[in-house]
């Protein structure tokens, strides 16, 4: 093994951390598909719903966004060589998640934009903790390397669709902006899938 190996190994987080997204995520990816059932009918008649908001909600950051964390907290120090910044930070990040993605789904599926928002707040709160704990833990490293750009790219990408969607679920509930809800899905989805999620595969693809 060369020593570099070694070293990232060294520096990754114990497992428990990255275990507890794993298993979040595996749990709403089969709360998934039961209400994929349950929706069946109003599925059928709209592209936009606050139905079709929750599957894919339920989907992306019930299941995508918590393995995603959960891999990247295991990922960074090995693709990058440097320890994340704060294994406590990461574990608050985890704690503040998962009841503002339940409140979220929960808004979505009663139409309850009181919970939907106070949920956003909440999501948007552990992505922002996400967020600075990588920035933080990528201090020093060159950022010659193609890996370290592209999960920076990733990063900033994550913050505005968080920041999208969040201004979304708040102006459902103050209505203080006459905005085009339509626009705002797809620069939330632009943001997110295209801007986040590709953009990490591909930065973590380039070493392991």
């Amino acid at each position: 093994m060369r020593p570099s190996q070694s070293l990232s190994t060294k520096l990754s987080p114990p497992f428990n951390l990255v275990f507890r997204y794993f298993l979040s995520g595996f749990l709403f990816y089969i709360l998934l598909f039961v209400f994929l059932f349950k929706f069946y009918e109003p599925l059928r008649g709209y592209f936009i719903s606050f139905q079709i908001a929750f599957l894919v909600h339920m989907f992306f950051l019930g299941f995508v966004l918590n393995i995603i964390f959960g891999a990247m907290f295991q990922l960074i120090p090995v693709a990058l060589e440097k320890a994340i910044y704060s294994i406590p930070l990461a574990k608050w990040q985890f704690y503040i998640y998962e009841p503002g993605l339940v409140l979220m789904l929960y808004g979505f599926y009663n139409t309850s934009t009181n919970a939907l928002s106070f949920g956003a707040v909440l999501v948007f709160i552990s992505i922002v903790l996400f967020v600075f704990n990588f920035f933080m833990s990528i201090r020093g490293i060159s950022f010659t390397k193609i890996t370290t750009k592209f999960l920076v790219v990733a990063n900033l990408m994550f913050f505005m669709g968080a920041l999208v969607g969040l201004g979304m679920t708040l102006n459902m509930r103050f209505g203080v902006l006459n905005i085009n809800y339509i626009n705002w899905v797809l620069m939330h989805i632009v943001f997110m899938v295209f801007g986040f999620i590709f953009m990490s595969i591909m930065g973590l693809s380039m070493v392991l």
